[in-house]
Protein backbone atom coordinates (compact mmCIF):
# COMPACT_ATOMS: atom_id res chain seq x y z
CA UNK A 1 0.00 0.00 0.00
CA UNK A 2 1.44 3.63 -0.73
CA UNK A 3 2.30 4.90 1.83
CA UNK A 4 0.87 9.16 2.44
CA UNK A 5 2.35 11.84 2.79
CA UNK A 6 2.67 13.13 6.77
CA UNK A 7 2.17 16.56 6.63
CA UNK A 8 -1.05 16.53 8.97
CA UNK A 9 2.01 15.62 11.63
CA UNK A 10 4.21 17.96 10.09
CA UNK A 11 2.66 21.48 10.49
CA UNK A 12 2.03 22.09 14.32
CA UNK A 13 5.49 23.08 15.01
CA UNK A 14 5.63 25.19 12.05
CA UNK A 15 2.72 27.33 12.68
CA UNK A 16 4.30 28.15 16.20
CA UNK A 17 7.11 29.56 14.34
CA UNK A 18 4.96 31.26 11.60
CA UNK A 19 5.68 34.63 12.94
CA UNK A 20 8.90 34.02 15.07
CA UNK A 21 11.57 36.68 13.50
CA UNK A 22 12.77 35.75 10.79
CA UNK A 23 17.02 35.02 10.19
CA UNK A 24 19.31 36.87 8.08
CA UNK A 25 18.59 39.78 6.19
CA UNK A 26 16.33 40.06 3.61
CA UNK A 27 16.90 40.73 -0.46
CA UNK A 28 19.21 43.38 -0.97
CA UNK A 29 17.55 46.26 -2.42
CA UNK A 30 20.99 48.21 -3.22
CA UNK A 31 19.45 47.74 -7.31
CA UNK A 32 15.82 48.81 -6.28
CA UNK A 33 15.29 50.78 -9.66
CA UNK A 34 13.66 54.50 -8.74
CA UNK A 35 10.51 55.57 -10.62
CA UNK A 36 11.98 56.72 -13.73
CA UNK A 37 11.81 60.04 -15.71
CA UNK A 38 8.24 60.75 -17.64
CA UNK A 39 6.78 57.64 -15.22
CA UNK A 40 2.59 58.83 -14.69
CA UNK A 41 2.79 59.45 -10.46
CA UNK A 42 -0.59 57.89 -9.40
CA UNK A 43 -1.11 59.30 -6.00
CA UNK A 44 -2.99 57.34 -2.78
CA UNK A 45 -6.64 57.26 -3.15
CA UNK A 46 -6.75 57.79 -7.54
CA UNK A 47 -7.46 54.57 -9.58
CA UNK A 48 -4.04 53.00 -10.86
CA UNK A 49 -6.63 50.96 -13.69
CA UNK A 50 -7.98 54.40 -14.92
CA UNK A 51 -4.55 55.45 -15.26
CA UNK A 52 -3.34 52.34 -17.13
CA UNK A 53 -6.67 52.60 -19.50
CA UNK A 54 -5.85 56.61 -20.22
CA UNK A 55 -1.80 55.77 -20.82
CA UNK A 56 -2.17 52.59 -23.18
CA UNK A 57 0.70 49.99 -24.09
CA UNK A 58 3.78 51.00 -23.03
CA UNK A 59 2.90 53.67 -20.18
CA UNK A 60 5.64 53.50 -16.84
CA UNK A 61 3.93 54.50 -13.54
CA UNK A 62 5.13 55.87 -10.54
CA UNK A 63 3.00 54.18 -7.59
CA UNK A 64 3.55 56.91 -5.22
CA UNK A 65 3.91 56.44 -1.02
CA UNK A 66 1.00 55.80 0.92
CA UNK A 67 -1.79 53.47 1.30
CA UNK A 68 -3.41 52.35 -2.31
CA UNK A 69 -6.79 50.38 -0.78
CA UNK A 70 -8.78 48.07 -3.31
CA UNK A 71 -6.88 48.23 -6.25
CA UNK A 72 -7.67 45.85 -8.78
CA UNK A 73 -4.89 46.44 -12.06
CA UNK A 74 -5.17 44.65 -15.35
CA UNK A 75 -2.37 45.78 -17.09
CA UNK A 76 -1.79 46.39 -20.52
CA UNK A 77 1.20 45.19 -22.96
CA UNK A 78 4.93 46.64 -21.90
CA UNK A 79 3.44 48.85 -18.81
CA UNK A 80 6.01 49.25 -15.81
CA UNK A 81 4.57 49.73 -12.63
CA UNK A 82 7.54 51.27 -9.87
CA UNK A 83 6.62 51.74 -6.28
CA UNK A 84 8.03 54.67 -4.31
CA UNK A 85 9.40 53.54 -1.02
CA UNK A 86 6.31 53.15 0.88
CA UNK A 87 4.12 52.50 -1.82
CA UNK A 88 1.61 50.02 -0.05
CA UNK A 89 -1.20 48.35 -2.51
CA UNK A 90 -3.75 46.81 -0.28
CA UNK A 91 -6.42 44.19 -1.11
CA UNK A 92 -8.49 44.67 2.13
CA UNK A 93 -11.81 46.82 3.31
CA UNK A 94 -12.51 48.74 6.44
CA UNK A 95 -14.74 46.45 8.94
CA UNK A 96 -16.89 48.08 11.06
CA UNK A 97 -20.46 47.83 12.74
CA UNK A 98 -19.40 45.19 15.34
CA UNK A 99 -22.01 44.78 18.23
CA UNK A 100 -21.54 42.85 21.41
CA UNK A 101 -23.36 38.87 21.17
CA UNK A 102 -22.83 36.85 24.10
CA UNK A 103 -18.82 36.74 24.45
CA UNK A 104 -18.27 37.73 20.96
CA UNK A 105 -18.19 40.63 19.14
CA UNK A 106 -20.02 39.79 15.77
CA UNK A 107 -20.31 41.72 12.36
CA UNK A 108 -23.18 40.57 9.46
CA UNK A 109 -23.18 41.28 6.03
CA UNK A 110 -20.03 39.16 5.31
CA UNK A 111 -20.23 37.54 1.44
CA UNK A 112 -20.29 34.34 0.86
CA UNK A 113 -17.42 32.75 -0.98
CA UNK A 114 -17.82 33.08 -4.32
CA UNK A 115 -15.36 30.16 -5.42
CA UNK A 116 -13.51 27.66 -3.10
CA UNK A 117 -10.80 25.14 -3.77
CA UNK A 118 -8.22 22.96 -2.21
CA UNK A 119 -7.88 20.32 0.76
CA UNK A 120 -7.50 22.15 4.60
CA UNK A 121 -5.59 20.53 7.33
CA UNK A 122 -7.52 18.64 9.69
CA UNK A 123 -9.53 21.37 11.94
CA UNK A 124 -8.36 24.27 9.85
CA UNK A 125 -11.19 26.12 7.65
CA UNK A 126 -8.83 26.82 5.23
CA UNK A 127 -11.40 27.22 2.04
CA UNK A 128 -13.56 30.02 3.90
CA UNK A 129 -11.41 32.56 2.50
CA UNK A 130 -12.05 35.36 5.16
CA UNK A 131 -8.54 36.64 6.09
CA UNK A 132 -8.80 39.31 9.12
CA UNK A 133 -6.44 41.59 10.69
CA UNK A 134 -6.09 43.93 13.73
CA UNK A 135 -4.09 46.85 13.15
CA UNK A 136 -2.34 45.32 10.35
CA UNK A 137 -1.65 41.92 12.02
CA UNK A 138 -3.10 38.61 10.82
CA UNK A 139 -5.60 36.46 12.95
CA UNK A 140 -6.23 33.20 12.62
CA UNK A 141 -8.95 31.79 11.50
CA UNK A 142 -10.50 29.12 13.65
CA UNK A 143 -13.43 26.25 12.52
CA UNK A 144 -15.65 26.49 16.01
CA UNK A 145 -16.32 28.80 18.43
CA UNK A 146 -15.13 26.78 21.56
CA UNK A 147 -11.62 27.25 19.63
CA UNK A 148 -12.05 31.18 19.89
CA UNK A 149 -9.47 33.32 21.57
CA UNK A 150 -8.36 36.81 21.19
CA UNK A 151 -5.98 36.18 18.24
CA UNK A 152 -8.28 34.60 16.42
CA UNK A 153 -11.43 34.66 14.54
CA UNK A 154 -14.66 32.71 12.97
CA UNK A 155 -16.39 32.88 9.46
CA UNK A 156 -19.68 31.51 10.00
CA UNK A 157 -20.55 31.17 5.96
CA UNK A 158 -24.32 30.66 6.11
CA UNK A 159 -24.79 33.06 8.56
CA UNK A 160 -22.59 35.78 7.30
CA UNK A 161 -21.02 36.78 10.18
CA UNK A 162 -17.61 37.67 11.66
CA UNK A 163 -16.95 37.07 15.29
CA UNK A 164 -13.73 38.25 17.57
CA UNK A 165 -13.09 37.42 20.90
CA UNK A 166 -11.77 40.79 22.23
CA UNK A 167 -13.73 44.40 21.96
CA UNK A 168 -12.48 45.70 18.53
CA UNK A 169 -13.28 49.07 19.73
CA UNK A 170 -10.14 51.21 19.10
CA UNK A 171 -8.63 48.99 17.21
CA UNK A 172 -8.30 49.32 13.06
CA UNK A 173 -10.44 45.76 11.49
CA UNK A 174 -9.78 44.69 8.15
CA UNK A 175 -10.68 41.41 5.93
CA UNK A 176 -9.21 40.77 2.75
CA UNK A 177 -11.53 41.18 -0.19
CA UNK A 178 -10.31 42.00 -3.66
CA UNK A 179 -9.29 39.14 -5.30
CA UNK A 180 -5.89 40.29 -6.46
CA UNK A 181 -3.59 43.51 -7.38
CA UNK A 182 -2.47 42.51 -10.70
CA UNK A 183 -3.34 40.04 -13.38
CA UNK A 184 -4.39 39.49 -16.90
CA UNK A 185 -3.02 37.97 -20.23
CA UNK A 186 -0.95 40.94 -21.09
CA UNK A 187 3.10 40.44 -22.34
CA UNK A 188 6.07 42.60 -20.82
CA UNK A 189 4.68 43.72 -17.67
CA UNK A 190 7.39 44.89 -15.28
CA UNK A 191 6.27 45.33 -11.11
CA UNK A 192 9.06 46.74 -8.91
CA UNK A 193 9.45 48.47 -5.27
CA UNK A 194 6.04 47.71 -4.27
CA UNK A 195 4.57 46.26 -0.93
CA UNK A 196 1.33 44.10 -1.80
CA UNK A 197 -0.73 42.36 1.15
CA UNK A 198 -4.02 41.46 1.97
CA UNK A 199 -5.69 39.89 -1.51
CA UNK A 200 -8.28 37.44 -0.77
CA UNK A 201 -6.46 35.81 -3.64
CA UNK A 202 -7.94 32.29 -4.67
CA UNK A 203 -6.04 28.88 -4.16
CA UNK A 204 -3.33 28.00 -6.32
CA UNK A 205 -3.48 31.94 -7.86
CA UNK A 206 -1.08 34.85 -6.49
CA UNK A 207 -2.07 38.40 -5.57
CA UNK A 208 0.35 38.86 -8.84
CA UNK A 209 -1.39 36.36 -11.25
CA UNK A 210 1.04 36.38 -14.15
CA UNK A 211 0.64 33.05 -14.84
CA UNK A 212 -1.57 33.73 -17.83
CA UNK A 213 0.82 36.47 -19.37
CA UNK A 214 4.00 35.88 -20.90
CA UNK A 215 7.42 37.88 -19.88
CA UNK A 216 5.92 39.75 -16.38
CA UNK A 217 8.99 40.60 -14.06
CA UNK A 218 8.31 40.96 -10.43
CA UNK A 219 11.49 42.22 -8.33
CA UNK A 220 12.39 44.68 -4.91
CA UNK A 221 8.81 43.94 -4.25
CA UNK A 222 7.40 41.97 -0.77
CA UNK A 223 4.35 39.96 -1.01
CA UNK A 224 2.66 39.27 2.05
CA UNK A 225 -1.08 38.35 3.83
CA UNK A 226 -2.03 37.46 0.91
CA UNK A 227 -4.96 34.59 1.19
CA UNK A 228 -3.59 31.89 -1.67
CA UNK A 229 -0.40 32.38 -3.41
CA UNK A 230 1.91 35.47 -3.34
CA UNK A 231 3.22 35.41 -7.13
CA UNK A 232 2.14 33.02 -9.80
CA UNK A 233 4.08 32.79 -12.75
CA UNK A 234 3.83 32.20 -16.30
CA UNK A 235 6.11 31.55 -19.47
CA UNK A 236 8.90 33.83 -19.73
CA UNK A 237 8.75 35.68 -16.59
CA UNK A 238 10.71 36.38 -13.52
CA UNK A 239 10.00 37.25 -9.60
CA UNK A 240 13.94 38.50 -7.88
CA UNK A 241 14.74 39.68 -5.09
CA UNK A 242 11.67 39.81 -3.18
CA UNK A 243 10.65 38.93 0.18
CA UNK A 244 7.49 36.57 0.07
CA UNK A 245 6.15 35.34 3.54
CA UNK A 246 2.73 34.53 5.42
CA UNK A 247 0.96 34.15 2.36
CA UNK A 248 -2.31 31.67 3.00
CA UNK A 249 -1.41 28.95 0.78
CA UNK A 250 1.64 29.14 -1.43
CA UNK A 251 4.53 31.71 -1.52
CA UNK A 252 4.85 31.33 -5.18
CA UNK A 253 3.61 29.13 -7.93
CA UNK A 254 4.09 28.81 -11.38
CA UNK A 255 3.77 27.40 -15.01
CA UNK A 256 4.75 27.47 -18.89
CA UNK A 257 8.13 27.44 -19.97
CA UNK A 258 11.35 30.16 -19.71
CA UNK A 259 10.67 31.76 -16.31
CA UNK A 260 13.07 31.90 -13.35
CA UNK A 261 12.91 32.48 -9.56
CA UNK A 262 15.90 34.60 -8.42
CA UNK A 263 17.53 35.61 -5.04
CA UNK A 264 14.42 35.48 -3.29
CA UNK A 265 12.97 35.06 1.06
CA UNK A 266 10.37 32.61 0.45
CA UNK A 267 9.07 31.80 4.21
CA UNK A 268 6.25 30.93 6.19
CA UNK A 269 3.91 30.46 4.19
CA UNK A 270 0.69 28.29 4.17
CA UNK A 271 -0.62 30.27 7.19
CA UNK A 272 -4.46 29.02 6.42
CA UNK A 273 -3.68 25.50 6.94
CA UNK A 274 -3.92 23.45 3.44
CA UNK A 275 -2.90 20.39 2.54
CA UNK A 276 0.29 20.60 1.14
CA UNK A 277 -0.51 16.92 -0.52
CA UNK A 278 -3.29 18.83 -2.25
CA UNK A 279 -0.55 21.97 -2.44
CA UNK A 280 0.72 24.43 -0.01
CA UNK A 281 4.52 25.74 1.15
CA UNK A 282 7.24 27.71 -0.23
CA UNK A 283 7.54 27.13 -3.87
CA UNK A 284 5.23 24.96 -6.46
CA UNK A 285 5.76 25.37 -10.03
CA UNK A 286 3.74 22.71 -12.64
CA UNK A 287 3.87 21.71 -16.16
CA UNK A 288 6.65 23.84 -16.68
CA UNK A 289 9.63 23.67 -18.95
CA UNK A 290 13.43 25.48 -19.15
CA UNK A 291 12.57 27.10 -15.34
CA UNK A 292 15.39 28.20 -13.35
CA UNK A 293 15.65 28.43 -9.62
CA UNK A 294 18.63 29.98 -8.17
CA UNK A 295 19.96 31.93 -5.46
CA UNK A 296 16.93 31.68 -2.85
CA UNK A 297 16.61 31.66 0.92
CA UNK A 298 13.39 29.14 1.21
CA UNK A 299 12.30 28.32 4.99
CA UNK A 300 10.05 27.75 7.60
CA UNK A 301 7.03 26.91 4.67
CA UNK A 302 4.04 25.03 5.81
CA UNK A 303 5.19 22.30 3.08
CA UNK A 304 7.23 21.35 0.64
CA UNK A 305 10.49 24.46 0.41
CA UNK A 306 11.10 24.15 -3.55
CA UNK A 307 8.62 22.05 -5.46
CA UNK A 308 8.12 21.21 -8.87
CA UNK A 309 5.38 18.28 -9.24
CA UNK A 310 3.66 17.13 -12.87
CA UNK A 311 5.58 17.08 -16.13
CA UNK A 312 8.12 19.13 -15.22
CA UNK A 313 11.53 19.29 -17.72
CA UNK A 314 14.74 20.44 -17.65
CA UNK A 315 14.79 22.33 -14.55
CA UNK A 316 17.71 23.84 -12.27
CA UNK A 317 17.83 23.84 -8.45
CA UNK A 318 21.16 25.74 -8.14
CA UNK A 319 22.81 27.59 -5.04
CA UNK A 320 19.23 27.50 -2.91
CA UNK A 321 19.22 27.81 0.79
CA UNK A 322 16.60 25.77 2.08
CA UNK A 323 16.24 24.82 5.72
CA UNK A 324 13.33 23.87 8.54
CA UNK A 325 10.06 23.30 5.70
CA UNK A 326 7.40 20.69 7.26
CA UNK A 327 7.82 18.88 3.81
CA UNK A 328 10.90 18.06 1.77
CA UNK A 329 13.80 20.71 1.02
CA UNK A 330 13.49 20.54 -3.21
CA UNK A 331 10.91 18.06 -4.45
CA UNK A 332 11.09 16.93 -8.45
CA UNK A 333 7.84 14.64 -8.98
CA UNK A 334 6.25 12.78 -11.61
CA UNK A 335 8.66 14.94 -13.69
CA UNK A 336 11.94 14.18 -16.15
CA UNK A 337 15.18 15.87 -17.00
CA UNK A 338 16.67 18.43 -14.05
CA UNK A 339 20.08 19.26 -12.37
CA UNK A 340 20.00 19.87 -8.17
CA UNK A 341 23.12 21.67 -7.59
CA UNK A 342 25.02 23.74 -5.43
CA UNK A 343 22.18 23.84 -2.73
CA UNK A 344 22.62 24.09 1.14
CA UNK A 345 19.60 22.31 3.15
CA UNK A 346 18.64 22.29 6.40
CA UNK A 347 16.28 20.31 8.58
CA UNK A 348 13.73 19.50 6.02
CA UNK A 349 10.56 17.64 6.83
CA UNK A 350 10.54 19.07 9.99
CA UNK A 351 8.77 16.98 12.93
CA UNK A 352 7.18 13.69 12.84
CA UNK A 353 7.55 11.74 9.36
CA UNK A 354 6.22 8.48 7.61
CA UNK A 355 8.10 6.12 5.58
CA UNK A 356 10.69 7.94 3.42
CA UNK A 357 9.17 11.64 2.91
CA UNK A 358 10.11 14.63 3.98
CA UNK A 359 13.66 14.11 2.56
CA UNK A 360 15.93 17.06 2.11
CA UNK A 361 16.35 16.66 -1.36
CA UNK A 362 13.36 13.56 -2.83
CA UNK A 363 13.22 12.58 -6.41
CA UNK A 364 9.77 10.64 -6.96
CA UNK A 365 8.92 8.89 -9.97
CA UNK A 366 11.00 10.96 -12.04
CA UNK A 367 13.57 10.30 -14.27
CA UNK A 368 16.95 11.84 -15.60
CA UNK A 369 17.47 13.60 -12.71
CA UNK A 370 21.46 14.90 -11.35
CA UNK A 371 22.61 15.55 -8.04
CA UNK A 372 25.34 17.18 -7.25
CA UNK A 373 27.31 19.35 -4.44
CA UNK A 374 24.66 20.67 -2.43
CA UNK A 375 25.53 20.08 1.32
CA UNK A 376 22.47 18.40 3.79
CA UNK A 377 21.92 18.38 7.41
CA UNK A 378 19.30 16.03 8.11
CA UNK A 379 17.41 16.23 11.34
CA UNK A 380 16.97 13.68 13.51
CA UNK A 381 15.40 10.22 12.16
CA UNK A 382 15.14 12.11 8.66
CA UNK A 383 16.40 11.37 5.37
CA UNK A 384 19.66 12.81 3.23
CA UNK A 385 18.67 12.27 -0.83
CA UNK A 386 15.74 9.64 -1.47
CA UNK A 387 14.49 8.05 -4.70
CA UNK A 388 11.44 6.64 -4.56
CA UNK A 389 9.07 4.87 -6.88
CA UNK A 390 5.45 4.25 -6.65
CA UNK A 391 4.09 3.21 -9.58
CA UNK A 392 2.23 6.14 -10.62
CA UNK A 393 0.18 5.82 -14.17
CA UNK A 394 1.31 8.91 -16.56
CA UNK A 395 -1.06 11.77 -17.00
CA UNK A 396 -0.87 11.57 -20.43
CA UNK A 397 -1.50 7.97 -20.15
CA UNK A 398 0.47 4.57 -21.64
CA UNK A 399 2.89 3.26 -18.64
CA UNK A 400 3.90 4.82 -15.69
CA UNK A 401 6.45 7.68 -14.59
CA UNK A 402 9.68 5.81 -13.89
CA UNK A 403 12.24 6.31 -11.70
CA UNK A 404 14.93 5.89 -14.03
CA UNK A 405 18.46 7.39 -14.89
CA UNK A 406 19.04 9.61 -11.78
CA UNK A 407 22.37 10.05 -10.79
CA UNK A 408 23.51 11.19 -7.30
CA UNK A 409 27.42 11.90 -7.14
CA UNK A 410 29.37 14.55 -5.23
CA UNK A 411 27.39 15.79 -2.09
CA UNK A 412 27.91 15.57 1.62
CA UNK A 413 25.33 14.65 4.11
CA UNK A 414 25.87 15.05 8.17
CA UNK A 415 23.52 13.35 9.81
CA UNK A 416 22.28 14.68 13.46
CA UNK A 417 21.07 11.44 14.41
CA UNK A 418 20.14 7.96 13.01
CA UNK A 419 18.41 8.86 8.93
CA UNK A 420 18.56 7.47 6.05
CA UNK A 421 19.50 7.90 2.35
CA UNK A 422 19.05 5.96 -0.84
CA UNK A 423 16.37 4.58 -3.36
CA UNK A 424 13.38 2.27 -2.53
CA UNK A 425 9.87 1.48 -4.36
CA UNK A 426 6.60 0.93 -3.21
CA UNK A 427 4.82 -1.45 -5.73
CA UNK A 428 4.15 -4.77 -5.07
CA UNK A 429 6.02 -7.85 -6.24
CA UNK A 430 5.05 -8.49 -10.12
CA UNK A 431 4.59 -4.83 -10.56
CA UNK A 432 6.02 -3.88 -13.97
CA UNK A 433 7.54 -0.84 -11.78
CA UNK A 434 8.82 -3.45 -8.84
CA UNK A 435 12.79 -3.14 -9.46
CA UNK A 436 12.71 0.05 -11.19
CA UNK A 437 15.15 1.20 -8.53
CA UNK A 438 17.67 -1.28 -8.80
CA UNK A 439 16.93 -1.84 -12.36
CA UNK A 440 16.86 1.51 -13.72
CA UNK A 441 20.26 3.00 -14.21
CA UNK A 442 20.46 5.10 -10.86
CA UNK A 443 23.28 5.81 -9.20
CA UNK A 444 24.73 6.67 -6.66
CA UNK A 445 28.56 7.59 -6.17
CA UNK A 446 31.15 9.74 -4.55
CA UNK A 447 28.86 10.95 -1.97
CA UNK A 448 30.69 11.60 1.04
CA UNK A 449 27.92 10.73 4.66
CA UNK A 450 29.05 12.27 8.08
CA UNK A 451 27.47 10.57 11.20
CA UNK A 452 27.76 11.28 15.08
CA UNK A 453 29.27 8.52 17.05
CA UNK A 454 25.95 6.13 17.77
CA UNK A 455 24.37 6.94 15.08
CA UNK A 456 25.57 5.46 11.93
CA UNK A 457 22.82 6.01 8.93
CA UNK A 458 20.97 3.46 7.47
CA UNK A 459 20.47 2.88 3.56
CA UNK A 460 18.00 1.66 0.77
CA UNK A 461 18.00 -0.03 -2.33
CA UNK A 462 14.87 -1.67 -2.25
CA UNK A 463 15.08 -2.55 1.19
CA UNK A 464 16.80 -1.08 4.07
CA UNK A 465 20.71 -2.03 4.35
CA UNK A 466 23.79 -1.09 5.92
CA UNK A 467 26.46 1.46 4.00
CA UNK A 468 28.49 -1.95 3.54
CA UNK A 469 25.43 -3.61 1.86
CA UNK A 470 24.87 -0.56 -0.25
CA UNK A 471 28.01 -1.10 -1.85
CA UNK A 472 27.33 -4.87 -2.36
CA UNK A 473 24.64 -3.85 -4.31
CA UNK A 474 26.78 -1.80 -6.48
CA UNK A 475 26.60 1.85 -5.15
CA UNK A 476 29.10 4.17 -3.61
CA UNK A 477 31.79 2.32 -4.72
CA UNK A 478 33.61 5.50 -4.55
CA UNK A 479 31.72 7.29 -1.47
CA UNK A 480 32.32 7.49 2.12
CA UNK A 481 30.81 6.92 5.05
CA UNK A 482 32.17 8.99 8.06
CA UNK A 483 32.46 9.50 11.89
CA UNK A 484 32.33 12.85 12.60
CA UNK A 485 35.81 13.13 14.70
CA UNK A 486 37.45 9.80 13.39
CA UNK A 487 40.48 9.67 11.92
CA UNK A 488 40.96 7.98 8.66
CA UNK A 489 39.12 8.08 5.50
CA UNK A 490 35.96 5.95 6.12
CA UNK A 491 34.45 2.83 5.18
Amino acid sequence: MTQPHPWAMLLGPLFALAFAPALGAGPDEAGRPECPAGAIRIAPGSSIQEAVDRAGEGASFCIGAGLHRMQIVTPRNGQSFFGEKGAVLDGSRRLMGFARSGRFWVVSGQPFPLETRGSCLAGRPCTRRAGLFLDGVPLRQVATPEEMTPDTFLFDVAAGTISLARDPAGHVVETARAAFAFSGRAADVRISGLLIEKYNSLAQYGAVQAAAGRNWQISYSELRFNSGAGVALGSGGSLSDSDIHHNGQLGVGGTGKGFSILRNRIWANNTHGYDPEWEAGGVKIALARSVVLRGNHVFENGGPGLWCDIDCEHVLFEDNLVERNAGPGIFFEISREATIRNNHLRRNGAGRHAWVWGAEIQVAASADVEVTGNDLTVAPGGHGIILVDQGRPHARGGGFYETRGNNVHDNTTTFDEIGRSGGTSDVPNGHPQAGIIEAGGNRFDRNTYLYRPGFEPLFLWGPEMSFAGFRKAGQEGSGQLRQIGAAGSGK
